[in-house]
């Protein structure tokens, strides 16, 4: 075999390890929406106006190819690491707002405490958030408070 075909055969075989790793099917901005409903605090006065009102969710989230990510909800921002396998794709925040995550939880649990109120769990604020792929890689379904938002590949 010639020199040039050995290094077409070798470049046909990286090109084809890099394009079937599993993990460029998930790189890249995926965005969602959905209406969430908040489970009853405990107080009824914050319950009765949880109820009269539409929580409608934006989420849009950047899987970068280092494994950092940066997720948007409304107005928060969550940066972390992730990670894939097997039809899941897992976050671990790091920073919400630029303050360390588990800070953030403390703090919500601490002001949660002082108030009587029970909060709920939040997926994704201080601990590992499970996202499933879909089988054909074309969405997302990120788990929150009440229901589950679909996200969609974004315009990059």
């Amino acid at each position: 075999m010639s020199k040039f075909a050995n290094g077409l055969v070798l470049l046909l075989l990286v090109c084809n390890a890099a394009c079937s790793n599993p993990e460029n099917r998930i790189i890249g901005r995926w965005a969602g929406s959905g209406q969430i409903k908040m489970p009853p605090t405990g107080n009824a006065e914050i319950d009765a106006e949880e109820a009269k009102s539409i929580n409608l969710m934006s989420i849009d989230l950047d899987l970068k190819k280092d494994h950092s990510y940066i997720e948007r909800i409304r107005k928060t921002t969550i940066e972390g690491t992730w990670s894939a396998g097997n039809h899941t794709v897992t976050l671990l925040p790091r920073s919400i707002n630029g303050i360390d995550a588990a800070a953030v939880k403390r703090q919500m649990d601490e002001a949660a405490a002082r108030h009587n109120l029970k909060m709920p769990d939040m997926p994704g604020m201080a601990g590992p958030e499970q996202l499933a792929l879909s089988s054909d890689s074309k969405s997302l379904s990120v788990p929150t408070i009440g229901q589950t938002v679909i996200l969609q590949r974004a315009e990059q």
